[in-house]
């Protein structure tokens, strides 16, 4: 991945864990015409209206800021607050969710469509998996798994908020990654590319890019470890490998809880580098 200030990582909704998909599939519905269903939400392309979606969340705890739901991604007035994009940029379509419990209809949430595009993945330095892989099986463009997912280096994104050309998957910049983070929005979590499958996932997070390590379900705690961080250099800002030493302060482990992600957020500021 790029070792500048021009990292990109992967916008993907998370349920978290000390929810659970299964609690959410067996207290939301989402009830809308069947020919906005076969369509689907588009991918880089702007969508026309999407009528009459009810949501019915009937879990009264669930206040996340992003969640998917079939091939749409529900956002909060919050998230879509904090994101502040310039309305070329991105779509919201309105939602009924007057079915819902009292406090995920407080969240006020939206169907999110990203109608842009950018050419920011190397494919010849990817891992992944064509449908034209699979004798019999659907072809296009659209790739149907990808383990890893190679940047150019000369990437420069002109939106935030982006489809990639070539795989599809939604990436976001750092800022954009840094301002959620800061402001406490939940339900997404900023994948690296290189990093985005098996059992050592890295994520950005404030303290910088963290890897998945021990999960103990007793307890629900997740815990990461810090791999990379961001410092000032002659030449700038530089995304820095942390020394892999046990003694180190700052390679240090840290436990997620499901409190440190619905903690109350503090008020928006302007990242600083």
């Amino acid at each position: 991945m790029n070792s500048n200030m021009n990292k990109v990582w992967k916008f993907t909704p998370r349920v978290p864990t000390e929810i659970g998909l299964d609690r959410l599939v067996s207290s939301c519905a989402v009830l809308f015409d069947p020919r906005h269903w076969q369509r689907g939400a588009s991918v880089g392309q702007l969508q026309s209206d999407i009528p009459d979606v009810q949501l019915r969340l009937t879990l009264e705890n669930f206040r996340v800021d992003c969640f998917s739901w079939e091939s749409w991604i529900f956002v909060s007035e919050r998230l879509r607050s904090v994101m502040a994009l310039d309305a070329a940029d991105i779509q919201f379509f309105d939602v009924d969710a007057s079915g819902s419990a009292a406090l995920p209809r407080s969240m006020h949430y939206k169907i999110m469509n990203i109608p842009v595009t950018e050419d920011i993945s190397d494919p010849s330095k990817s891992d992944y998996i064509s449908p034209e892989m699979y004798p019999g099986g659907p072809t296009g463009r659209m790739l149907s798994f990808a383990e890893r997912i190679a940047i150019r280096s000369d990437v420069v994104p002109s939106h935030e908020l982006f489809h990639d050309q070539f795989f599809g998957e939604l990436f976001c910049t750092d800022a954009l990654a840094l301002r959620l983070l800061q402001f406490g929005c939940t339900g997404v979590r900023f994948v690296d590319p290189s990093h985005m499958t098996g059992n050592r996932v890295r994520f950005r997070t404030l303290r910088g890019v963290e890897e998945e390590q021990e999960w103990i379900s007793t307890k629900k705690i997740q815990h990461t470890e810090l791999v990379e961080v961001l410092v000032n250099t002659e030449n700038g800002p530089q995304w820095t490998a942390v020394p892999a030493s046990p003694d180190s302060e700052t390679n240090s482990w840290k436990a997620y809880s499901w409190m440190d992600r619905m903690r109350t957020p503090t008020p928006y500021r302007q990242p600083q580098i």
